[in-house]
């Protein structure tokens, strides 16, 4: 991903509501809906069952965008 595709997509998860379903996210990280479903049951996005459907915090996918960052990810010597 490039950096200003993160920056969009930053931006876009700002201006959203404060808790996302788990196609909404598919569809702000531009991937399929279980992609985010195995995302959420590895802990690897925080998520909450909620009246039997998952939701993510806003917050929870900023951070996982951020965690993928190249810039974040240990390097490979």
């Amino acid at each position: 991903m490039e950096l200003f595709e993160i920056e969009s997509i930053r931006k876009e998860i700002a201006k959203g509501p404060e808790f996302y379903t788990i196609q909404e996210a598919a569809d702000i990280l531009k991937v399929h809906y279980m992609t985010i479903y195995r995302l959420v049951n590895a802990g690897d996005i925080d998520a909450s069952m909620v009246a039997g459907c998952w939701r993510i915090p806003s917050i929870a996918l900023t951070n996982y965008l951020e965690s993928r960052h190249p810039f974040n990810m240990p390097d490979r010597d």
